[in-house]
């Protein structure tokens, strides 16, 4: 079963499984997806999937509550598939095989279908040492190990040596996360196919994951082209919450923080559009204050500079404006990054039905503050030319 919801909207009141398996999930510590209220939750700026046993909440984007007829599933994927960099021909050759546009669905046949390819081109094997009893002597004899366990088993050899073998980092992550999806995957097509990996795949050990297992993979030549398939495997497995309890809510949080996918998606239209003589920084970084055993840094989302050492700022902010009034901290936190950055013109860049622009001042002359509404959709999809857009409205700021 799958429920649909909206950023900042209420699920109350929830199923008391569901809402006891989210409350568990929430900690003491809480998640920044979601706060619990009376009888269900409210969802945050977060978008995305939340699978609670075999019940699904998705957590769709919305620039605004009066366009009933977008399909914003739509609109969060082709967003997921410009910023992560997934596979276009891929996601959209699983279209035709899965149910309409769903998220966690989408990650999984990507997943599979790269399981798949790396199979088919013989998973890479490593090197390992290894040591244990045999019946033949191969490798170096553990003295010490010999005497101990094989003092009465003259036909035992306690030996040491190095194996080359499929057992290695990158594919006991594959295994693991092949038999996660094997317990959560509701579609049918989709369980088909990963109980056929996993009969073709080796059996390996379970290894525990955590973010510094994914940092630490020596990565080569041989093992590049695992680099997709780990990425989403990293994703999947780490936010993974089993249900500890034995029971069958485990939870799985696949969200991704909407002001941040808008970010990411702003500076890729304007990098893949920009003109050769502009370049484009993404999360710049700079030092503004700092005291004994402490310091604090400003970083503007992303950073124009073009000729005659012009700069101009641009920060991106996910919501719609009314009024094309933007907030007091909005426009204060503008105005530290062109005063850090020296830049004369700065941009606040919001969502919008059509593309808008507000020219308007500090009372500082040399501090201009611009208000961007940018067409993020045209008709039922994103808007192709948004970059070009863009870099059109900020040209025209120079004549």
């Amino acid at each position: 079963m799958t429920a649909s919801f909206f950023e900042y909207q209420r699920f109350s009141p929830a199923p008391a499984d569901i809402r006891e398996a989210l409350e568990r999930h929430y900690g003491e510590q809480g998640v920044p997806y979601y706060s619990l209220i009376s009888r269900g939750v409210q969802f945050n700026q977060f978008v995305g999937i939340l699978q609670i046993g075999s019940f699904t909440i998705e957590v769709l984007p919305k620039i605004d509550r009066v366009t009933g007829d977008q399909d914003w599933r739509k609109v969060l994927i082709d967003m997921l598939r410009k910023v992560e960099g997934l596979d276009l021909k891929t996601t959209e050759n699983a279209d035709l095989r899965l149910k309409p546009n769903s998220i966690l669905d989408l990650y999984m046949e990507l997943f599979v279908t790269e399981v798949a390819y790396l199979m088919h081109n013989g998973l890479t094997k490593s090197y390992r040492k290894t040591e244990g009893n045999r019946t033949a002597l191969k490798g170096r004899l553990v003295f010490a190990q010999q005497i101990q366990q094989n003092l009465v088993h003259a036909e035992r050899f306690y030996v040491r040596h190095t194996t080359y073998d499929r057992e290695n980092a990158f594919n006991c992550i594959l295994y693991k996360t092949l038999r996660l999806l094997a317990r959560i995957c509701t579609h049918p097509n989709l369980r088909g196919r990963i109980t056929q990996l996993l009969l073709d795949f080796p059996e390996l050990p379970d290894i525990a994951v955590s973010e510094a297992v994914f940092q630490r993979l020596p990565w080569s030549r041989k093992t590049e082209g695992y680099r997709k398939a780990i990425g989403i495997a990293r994703l999947l497995l780490l936010n993974y919450h089993p249900d500890i309890r034995g029971g069958q809510e485990d939870v799985l949080a696949l969200m991704f923080d909407m002001n941040q996918l808008w970010e990411r998606y702003i500076l890729m239209v304007l990098r893949r559009s920009a003109p050769a003589d502009w370049t484009v920084e993404g999360q710049s970084r700079d030092l503004f204050w700092h005291a004994e055993g402490f310091h604090a840094h400003l970083k503007p989302d992303i950073v124009l500079r073009g000729p005659a050492d012009r700069t101009v700022v641009l920060d991106t902010k996910w919501k719609l404006l009314d009024g094309n009034r933007p907030s007091d901290q909005d426009l204060r936190q503008l105005f530290a990054y062109q005063h850090q950055w020296k830049a004369d013109d700065g941009y606040l860049v919001y969502p919008d039905r059509e593309l808008n622009c507000v020219h308007g001042k500090f009372n500082n002359p040399s501090h201009h503050c611009h208000i961007l509404g940018v067409n993020v959709l045209q008709g039922q999809q994103l808007n192709p030319d948004l970059g070009q857009a863009i870099w059109t409205e900020l040209l025209q700021t120079y004549g």
